[in-house]
């Protein structure tokens, strides 16, 4: 950084004052995953010429799209979510799918009662009777928890699905996840105080899980991923487990192959006797006024013309508008107000509100003798 020249004397008598610099490599222990990847380096310390100061940027927020969900026990209930993706067993990572995708255990130890780490790829989930068999639970003791993925060659990854199965008071889904799209997977060390050695042996952080449900119940959670929008390019994932003792169920990769336009899953098609084609996405097959790409989005069900977004009633006292909508449990929307059509910007009113079926709604002061409002259901 050059420092300021007064106007009495020449610039060129001016030395530089060298506030920090940094040497750095296209090799371990620095980062590799921006060398050439479209990935930028990001400091995360102090030490400018420290490799573990420095990370990846992946670019796209992903922790901005997750979605949990958590559903009654009951063999059938693995069909149950409406927020998220029932589970699959045609997905790019089952084990019945031809792909060669391989899932090992890299860091802690599973308990010899439950099942072996394949069952995490068998597409199938786990009940009150089964959950032991069917699972994964790593042994009480275990500190580092970490579950390998290979996909075998680099694919544009549009949703990953976590699903577990939680009876008594086990723990929730908490887990950390990196991705790499290297033609090798990064080192994966066994220290639980090591996520800067995972970075810096060039694993890229996509972000982390925390279901957060009351586990004093039994019942099925999942967690989804969606980049439907920006598909992810990669090769292997780590879930670097933060609570093992949870049933761990089933990992679902979703790929290109698995989606049809707008990015509805072939799978959602398919739970409701829909064909998996682009057209079938376009059809308001309810005839409610919404498409089924909509009713996805939406959380609705595009064969029930009663089950269909849409604000119901509005209701004024005074200045206090009361707004109320037909909502669906587990997702969030967001409400606007404009007091002309012609007005460039809404204000919002409301943001990150939770839906509490069958209908939600919400109270704000407004402006002047009419108005317009709009309810739009939040997607990430």
């Amino acid at each position: 950084e050059r420092p300021q020249a007064p106007d009495t004397i020449e610039v060129e008598d001016l030395s530089w004052i060298i506030v920090d610099e940094a040497t750095w490599m296209d090799e371990t222990p620095w980062p590799i995953n921006a060398d050439g990847t479209g990935l930028s380096l990001l400091r995360i310390g102090v030490a400018g010429n420290a490799p573990e100061s420095w990370t990846t940027n992946a670019g796209v927020d992903y922790n901005d799209r997750i979605t949990y969900e958590k559903v009654s026990p009951g063999t059938s209930n693995w069909n149950a979510f409406s927020s998220i993706s029932n589970l699959s067993d045609s997905d790019y990572a089952d084990a019945n799918s031809l792909n060669g995708v391989t899932v090992s255990i890299v860091a802690g130890t599973n308990e010899t009662n439950t099942g072996a780490v394949a069952k995490l790829l068998d597409g199938l989930g786990q009940n009150d009777s089964s959950h032991a068999a069917n699972s994964v639970l790593f042994t009480s003791d275990t500190t580092t928890a970490r579950v390998l993925v290979d996909l075998q060659s680099v694919q544009p990854v549009y949703q990953i699905n976590t699903y577990s199965w939680h009876s008594d008071t086990l723990q929730n889904q908490v887990y950390d996840l990196y991705y790499s799209a290297e033609s090798t997977a990064p080192a994966s060390t066994t220290s639980a105080a090591d996520s800067v050695a995972l970075i810096i042996n060039g694993w890229v952080p996509l972000g982390s899980v925390d279901s957060d449900f009351n586990t004093d119940t039994s019942g099925q959670i999942g967690a989804s991923w969606t980049m439907a929008s920006a598909p992810l390019d990669a090769r292997y994932f780590l879930f670097d487990i933060k609570a093992p003792q949870a049933y761990w169920g089933e990992i679902d990769i979703l790929t290109a192959e698995h989606f049809v336009v707008n990015g509805v899953p072939k799978a959602w098609l398919t739970s409701y006797g829909l064909p998996t084609t682009d057209p079938a996405a376009l059809l308001d097959s309810d005839e409610d006024g919404q498409l089924n790409w909509q009713e996805y989005y939406a959380g609705t069900n595009p064969l029930n013309a009663d089950s269909v977004f849409k604000i119901t009633q509005v209701q004024t006292f005074g200045m206090q508008l009361l707004v109320h909508w037909q909502a669906v449990a587990g997702k969030t929307y967001t409400i606007e107000y404009k007091a002309d059509l012609t007005d460039s910007d809404w204000t919002p009113m409301g943001s990150g509100i939770l839906g509490v079926e069958p209908e939600s709604s919400i109270s704000a002061p407004i402006n002047g003798s009419k108005g317009f409002i709009r309810v739009s259901v939040d997607t990430q």
